[in-house]
C-alpha cells in the first residue's frame, strides 16, 4: 500500500514560524478544508510584487479551492507593494493582515461579507496609503477595518450603496479623514465606528439608517452640525460625546429612543435643535442637562414630549409648543429656570408630574380654552402640580391667562386654582345653585369666593372667615 504524505513547507525566522501548503501564481496558501484556503506569508522572503490581486479561487493538484481567509501578517513588510486587491470571496481577515508596507498607496476592498476575529486592527503602518476603494458588492465592513492606521494621506472615503452595516471601530482614530460619503443602503452604524475622526467637517447620514450605537461619532471635534434622519429608531446617548464644536442638531427621527441624554459631560456645545415636520415624538432624556440650549420650537407634527426631554436645560428662554393633541410627560421641562412664559395648546391631552416643576422664572401660563384638562394629583395629603415651584416660591405669582368666561371653571379645579388669575372685581353677582352652599359669587384678587350672610367660603366650601 502506498502512503501519501502531504509535505508542509515551514520557514522559521526570528522566533516566528510561517508555513504554507502550496504556491500558485506568486501567492502562498494554506489548505483549511477540502474546498477552502487562506493566503499566508511568503516565508522569509516577503512578497516582492508591486501589485497583488487576491483571487476568488485557486487550483492546486487539480482541486479548485475558494480563497476565504487572509492570515495574520500575510502581507507584512512587502517593500515594493503599491496596490492590493482583496477578492469578494474573502470572509475572514486576521489582525495586521496588511502591515508595514512603506510604499502601498491603494487598497481595493471587494470582500462581500468579511469578519475580523481579533481585537487588533487589520491594516497598520501604511504611511503612503491614499486610496481605499470599497467595491459595489460589499455588504458589510468588518470591525476595526482601518482603525488607528495613521493614514496621513487618506483623506476621503466613499462607502457604496451595497454596504448595510459598518462594524464597531471600523474607522476609529482616522484623524486625517476630512470626508466620508455613506451609501443609501446603510442600516446600522455600530459602536465607535467613526470615533476620533477629528478632521471630519460634516457627515450626511442616509435615511436608510435605523440605528446609531454608542460613540458612533464620538470625539469628532470638527463637526459643527449633524442631521439625524427620519428612520432612526435607536440612538446611543453617547453617539456624539466629545463633539465639542457641535452647535446645531437637526432632528428628523420620527419616533426614536435614546439610551441617555445626547447632552453629557463630554459634550457641552449644542445650542440649537431644529425638528423636522415628520417628527412625532421627542425622546425621553433627549437633551437633558444641555445648559447651552436657548430656544425650543416644537412643530405641530409632534404629539408627545417624553419624560425629562429638556430637564435642567437652564438656558432656554424661548419655548414654542405645537398646536396639537400634545402629551407632555413627567419632568419634560423641569428646572428650566429661564423660561418666563408658556403657551399651552388648546387641545392639550396630558401634562404629567412636574413637567414644568422648579421653573422659578415662570411669570405666565396661557391656556386659551374653556374646557381645561385636569392636572396634577393628590397623594398622601400632598397635591402634585405639574408646575410646582421650588420651596419658597408660589404659583400665586404666576399669571394664568385664560378666556374670561372660563375663569370660574379654572378656579374650581385643583392645580389651576393655585395660579394668579386676572382681577375682575365683579362684586356681588347672581346666586349659584348648590345644595351645600347658596350665596353670592364674589371675586377678590383674582380668586372666586362664595359670600353668604357674614361668612365667606372658597369655591369648594371651606370657610375663610
Amino acid at each position: 500500500m502506498k502512503k501519501f504524505i502531504t509535505v508542509i513547507i515551514s520557514i522559521c525566522t526570528s522566533g516566528l514560524c510561517f508555513s504554507f501548503d502550496f504556491e500558485a501564481n506568486g501567492l502562498y496558501y494554506n489548505i483549511l478544508t477540502n474546498n477552502e484556503v487562506e493566503v499566508v506569508r511568503d516565508g522569509n522572503n516577503f512578497y516582492q510584487q508591486t501589485t497583488i490581486t487576491i483571487p476568488k479561487t485557486v487550483k492546486n493538484n487539480g482541486i479548485t479551492y475558494n480563497v476565504t481567509h487572509i492570515a495574520h501578517s500575510a502581507f507584512w513588510k512587502c517593500p515594493n507593494l503599491t496596490s492590493i486587491t482583496i477578492a469578494e470571496s474573502i470572509t475572514t481577515i486576521t489582525d495586521q493582515a496588511i502591515n508595514d508596507c512603506p510604499n502601498l498607496t491603494t487598497i481595493v476592498f471587494n470582500a462581500k461579507n468579511c469578519t475580523h476575529n481579533t481585537n487588533t486592527y487589520l491594516f497598520c503602518n501604511l504611511p503612503k496609503l491614499s486610496t481605499l476603494t470599497i467595491g459595489n458588492k460589499v455588504q458589510s465592513l468588518p470591525a476595526g477595518f482601518i482603525a488607528y492606521g495613521n493614514f496621513q494621506n487618506l483623506k476621503t472615503i466613499t462607502i457604496p450603496n451595497s454596504v448595510k452595516t459598518i462594524g464597531a471601530q471600523a474607522f476609529q482614530g482616522c484623524s486625517h479623514l476630512t470626508s466620508i460619503t455613506l451609501g443609501t443602503g446603510l442600516t446600522k452604524i455600530e459602536n465607535a465606528t467613526f470615533y476620533g475622526c477629528s478632521n471630519l467637517q460634516s457627515i450626511t447620514i442616509p435615511n436608510s439608517v435605523i440605528s446609531l450605537e454608542e460613540n458612533a461619532f464620538g470625539n469628532c471635534t470638527g463637526l459643527t452640525s449633524i442631521t439625524i434622519p427620519l428612520n432612526v429608531t435607536t440612538l446611543g446617548g453617547t453617539a456624539f460625546a466629545g463633539c465639542t464644536n457641535l452647535k446645531i442638531l437637526y432632528w428628523n427621527a420620527k419616533d426614536c429612543s435614546i439610551t441617555y441624554s445626547l447632552y453629557n459631560n463630554a459634550n457641552q456645545s449644542i445650542e440649537k435643535v431644529v425638528f423636522g415636520n415628520q417628527v412625532e415624538k421627542v425622546p425621553a432624556m433627549f437633551l437633558m442637562g444641555d445648559t447651552k440650549l436657548n430656544e425650543v420650537v416644537i412643530p405641530n407634527s409632534i404629539t408627545e414630549i417624553s419624560r425629562m426631554a429638556f430637564m435642567d436645560c437652564s438656558s432656554i428662554t424661548r419655548l414654542e409648543l405645537p398646536d396639537s393633541n400634545l402629551k407632555i410627560k413627567a419632568f419634560a421641562f423641569n428646572n428650566c429656570s429661564k423660561i418666563e412664559s408658556v403657551e399651552l395648546p388648546v387641545n392639550l391631552a396630558q401634562i404629567d408630574t412636574l413637567a414644568f416643576g422648579s421653573c422659578d422664572g415662570l411669570k405666565s401660563v396661557t391656556y386659551n380654552t374653556t374646557n381645561p384638562i385636569e392636572i396634577g394629583y393628590w397623594q398622601y395629603g400632598v397635591y402634585y402640580n405639574p408646575f410646582a415651584p421650588n420651596w419658597g416660591y408660589s404659583l400665586s405669582n404666576v399669571e394664568l391667562i385664560v378666556p374670561e368666561n372660563a375663569i370660574e371653571t379654572f378656579l374650581s379645579m385643583d392645580g389651576w386654582k393655585e395660579f394668579k388669575l386676572p382681577d375682575l372685581q365683579m362684586g356681588i353677582e347672581d346666586t349659584i345653585g348648590s345644595s351645600d352652599i347658596n350665596g353670592h359669587k364674589i371675586f377678590s384678587n383674582g380668586q372666586l369666593f362664595i359670600y353668604r350672610g357674614d361668612k365667606t367660603y372658597t369655591i369648594t366650601g371651606v370657610k375663610v372667615k
